[in-house]
């Protein structure tokens, strides 16, 4: 397993080169503009991060990897733990970026911004794991699971949404210096990360094929 992944950095290497680059640019860009500058390398380094995934993506549909992967003598279960761990690591190299954007302006960022950290953090993952299970559901059906996908997606954004307009929850969803977060937040955001990756790695481990 761990050779696999260690094979999958390689093959994306010059992509992670690029990606790191760019972030690593915007960071050197953003040390004189103090709180501002940390939330504006969080969120330009999301909007890399989307990018580069959906490119990483598409290749590795379009060469019919996870084909190939399928067939190697690993068991899908670990194959499903690379996928995922691959997006951790990805992770990690924007959250060790944001650290050290955070220790140069250690002065000007308390606590509620760590907390805005780790939300950030949690967002990333929740999303492309979204992305990566609505992927994974036209193995099954290419209609009748993504239909019932979308249905659980709207349904939840919908009563979400009713509660915050009616003001019995906090709203979750508001980054930035003039939004205090809790730890509270940093929590429920990673717990749901969390469930998303178990959902992600059930749907995928359970693909009765690896060619739409």
């Amino acid at each position: 397993m761990w050779q696999l992944l260690k094979a999958e950095i390689v093959y994306y290497k010059l992509s992670l080169f690029i990606v790191y680059s760019l972030c690593l640019l915007i960071l050197l860009a953003n040390m004189n503009f103090g709180i501002d500058g940390f939330y504006k390398l969080m969120g330009t380094s999301i909007i890399i991060a989307f990018i580069s995934i959906g490119i990483m993506g598409a290749e590795s549909d379009k060469e019919k990897r996870e084909r190939f992967q399928a067939s190697l003598p690993i068991s899908i279960q670990q194959l499903s733990f690379v996928r995922l761990l691959f997006i951790v690591i990805l992770q990690g190299g924007f959250f060790i970026l944001w650290c050290i954007r955070y220790l140069i302006a250690l002065n000007k960022i308390g606590m509620t911004d760590i907390y805005s950290m780790f939300c950030m953090n949690a967002f990333l993952f929740s999303v492309l794991n979204l992305f990566i299970i609505y992927s994974d559901l036209k193995f099954y059906n290419k209609f009748k699971y993504r239909a019932i996908f979308w249905c659980i997606i709207v349904s939840s954004i919908s009563i979400l949404f009713y509660y915050l307009f009616n003001g019995y929850v906090r709203s979750f969803f508001s980054i930035g210096p003039t939004f205090e977060k809790t730890l509270w937040d940093a929590v429920f955001t990673n717990f749901i990360a969390f469930l998303l990756f178990c959902v992600s790695h059930i749907v995928f481990v359970n693909r009765k094929s690896y060619l739409a």
